[in-house]
């Protein structure tokens, strides 16, 4: 008799604990919520600023002006924040790095920012420098339509809340689609992808210091882009127009150039002992560690010059 009711008070003792634990795990889990979505409020309210803001130079696709606007000033001892915006390309679907999860795993690393990032805190230990990945994949500059415009994704509100001094852009791929790019979404391209630029120069009279490029050959059509619109027409839209050679202040990095010289297409080979070239559109491992290396290349000269005195906005 003595042990049952021993045993009916454990467990009623046991039941309150319960209880207890329940209900702490319930208000806390209400307070973040309340958190996040106080959080995610705040982004979105700066988006409609985004959405508003330098849509007159946006419309008329004067990439000169964003040129001209005044690049954040940053300094020995400032962070730096480098946000690199992108698609699938950036984001590292076609990498394969042993003990990471291959090509859907992990991304610690097996993308040009994490390879890029590393790269310049080697380079820089003593500096507080951070490349983040802000890449989504399938992400088009296109926004009228198109299936996934970066423009309208989170990922966009996330790098801009970054409040990077960094830009790196690489899009363009999924706009080279047969069933988007044409004669008349050409300029819509050009004017889209100026209104994404602006997008992180909205709030503080200056713009990040800021790099584009041509994005990758695709050496096999796939995911419904073309090899050819991306080669004859995307990637000269965006050399000779967004990233024209007078502007010295929007520097270019070309990866279609810089893959393309591999005509064994190492690029793309995805790692695994069997040498399976991968799906022709994602570099593989050794192909995000030499886009890295292309960024880090235009990068570092630009930290080791950096001025000792100055006012960052942030």
């Amino acid at each position: 008799m003595y042990h049952r009711i021993m045993n009916a008070d454990s467990c009623r003792g046991l039941f309150v604990r319960v209880a207890v634990w329940l209900i702490a795990a319930t208000t806390i889990a209400f307070c973040l919520s309340g958190y996040f979505t106080h959080y995610h409020v705040k982004l979105y309210k700066d988006y409609e600023e985004v959405l508003t803001d330098n849509w007159d130079e946006a419309e008329e696709g004067d990439f000169d002006a964003y040129e001209r606007l005044l690049v954040c000033p940053v300094t020995r001892t400032d962070d730096i924040r480098i946000a690199c915006v992108g698609d699938s390309i950036t984001r590292g679907n076609g990498s394969f790095a042993e003990g990471v999860g291959g090509h859907e795993g992990a991304y610690e690393r097996g993308n040009y920012p994490a390879e890029l990032d590393a790269m310049l805190n080697t380079q820089f230990p003593d500096k507080n420098v951070t490349a983040r990945n802000y890449g989504v994949s399938g992400a088009q500059t296109l926004i009228a339509g198109a299936d996934l415009p970066y423009f309208h994704t989170k990922t966009h509100l996330l790098a801009v809340a970054f409040r990077p001094n960094v830009l790196v852009v690489m899009l363009g791929t999924n706009d080279a689609k047969v069933t988007t790019w044409n004669d008349a979404t050409r300029d819509q391209f050009k004017r889209e992808y100026l209104r994404l630029l602006m997008s992180f120069s909205y709030r503080y009279g200056c713009r990040p210091q800021t790099w584009l490029m041509a994005a990758p050959p695709v050496i096999k059509d796939i995911f419904g882009v073309s090899g050819k619109a991306l080669h004859q027409d995307v990637n000269p839209t965006i050399r000779n127009t967004i990233a024209h050679p007078r502007r010295k202040n929007m520097p270019l990095i070309d990866m279609e150039e810089l893959l393309a010289k591999d005509k064994t297409n190492n690029f793309y080979i995805d790692g695994k002992e069997d040498g399976d070239h991968g799906d022709g559109l994602h570099p593989c491992l050794v192909g995000t560690q030499r886009m890295a290396r292309a960024v880090y290349d235009h990068l570092k000269p630009w930290i080791t010059n950096l001025p000792v005195n100055g006012t960052a906005p942030f």
